[in-house]
């Protein structure tokens, strides 16, 4: 780690828990530091006035975190919050479980996710994760050895759906 990075992580120490320091832990994380951004986040969670947006932004910092550096149970138990916490995103957090348990191999689970998501009208709100999500949960169909179930998804939303055949 730079020593501007090292100084920053120091001083956060001096700084008000505010957005400043979720920002902070962002930064660290998009620059691949996710084990200093993961005591930044850690702190924000575990200061008792932090408010209520920046502990959400904490644990979603941390979701991030734990998944790249393969803690999977851990990113789980955070996306399983925040899809819980903030129900308009719930589409996404149930794409990123269907992920993590796709990973885990656990094909069942990623299976309920991607479909539940799917369910959830994701084509039609955002196209471009309701395609993650179609393309994920067709693949997780065939590694189930679902293959007529995978065959009429595709079907289907092929037919409802003009942009997904391309």
């Amino acid at each position: 780690m730079s020593r501007g990075w090292v100084f920053l992580v120091i001083f956060s120490s001096f700084l008000s828990f505010s957005y400043a320091n979720v920002e902070m832990a962002w930064r660290l994380c998009e620059r691949g530091y996710y084990k200093e951004a993961l005591k930044i986040y850690q702190m924000i969670l575990n200061k008792e006035d932090a408010n209520k947006r920046d502990k959400i932004q904490a644990i979603y910092g941390s979701a991030i975190c734990y998944e790249k550096l393969g803690m999977y149970d851990e990113a789980i138990k955070s996306y399983e919050f925040l899809e819980k916490a903030l129900p308009q995103k719930s589409p996404f957090f149930k794409t990123k479980l269907g992920q993590l348990y796709f990973v885990k191999n656990d094909f069942l689970k990623a299976y309920k996710y991607f479909k539940s998501a799917l369910d959830s009208n994701v084509l039609e709100n955002n196209r471009k994760l309701g395609i993650v999500v179609f393309d994920f949960l067709v693949d997780v169909l065939i590694r189930l050895h679902r293959f007529w179930e995978a065959k009429s998804l595709l079907d289907f939303y092929t037919e409802r759906y003009s942009f997904l055949n391309t």
